[in-house]
């Protein structure tokens, strides 16, 4: 699993930021949440958007694929979604979040949200966690998305803050260069 995961994570950013380099940057700009199992990382992205595009469940492991919102004025979708980048996402296919298909991990959801709150050049993404027993299913999908951000957002619950496989993606996404917020969820209001 570790060798798979720095293989893969190894493999993205080479590709995607190569492609950066040389078909440009994009315009849009790439906010992705992450996480372990049950964190509340679509609850997350419900708060940043400022609506429920995100689907949600008491039960851990309830989103399965990577799932890009963006603003109704973004001019976007499709492979637009990373400019003239051919290198992100390329063993995925975009379609509505509606459709998503569970038993297919080759597809990423795209959806567009009712209100401009995020700026129209920012796209957000809700992601499969990166450490339930499900996770080798979708783990492209977790490492192809954390590469294509420009900012991640990780997602740490009490429980489960110093859990040492996702301490291992933290320092992994960190010597990548990957920039990180940290986000504490589910703490006790006192």
């Amino acid at each position: 699993y570790r060798f798979k995961r720095e293989f893969l994570l190894t493999e993205a950013l080479l590709r995607i930021r190569v492609g950066r380099l040389v078909y440009g940057n994009n315009e849009l700009r790439h906010l992705a949440v992450f996480g372990g199992n049950n964190v509340g990382k679509s609850t997350v992205v419900n708060i940043l958007a400022g609506e429920e595009v995100a689907s949600t469940s008491p039960n851990g492991g309830h989103t399965h694929h990577a799932q890009a919102f963006f603003s109704p004025s973004a001019q976007t979708g499709g492979r637009r979604l990373f400019g003239d980048n051919p290198y992100a996402f390329h063993r995925f296919h975009a379609t509505s979040i509606a459709v998503l298909d569970h038993a297919q991990f080759d597809q990423y959801g795209e959806g567009r949200l009712s209100s401009n709150l995020l700026p129209a050049h920012v796209v957000l993404w809700d992601m499969p966690d990166c450490d339930a027993t499900e996770s080798r299913k979708y783990m492209h999908a977790v490492v192809e998305t954390v590469m294509a951000a420009d900012v991640v957002v990780y997602v740490a619950s009490v429980e489960k803050y110093a859990m040492s496989h996702i301490v291992e993606w933290v320092f992994l996404l960190h010597e990548a260069g990957v920039e990180l917020l940290e986000c504490l969820n589910k703490t006790r209001q006192r």
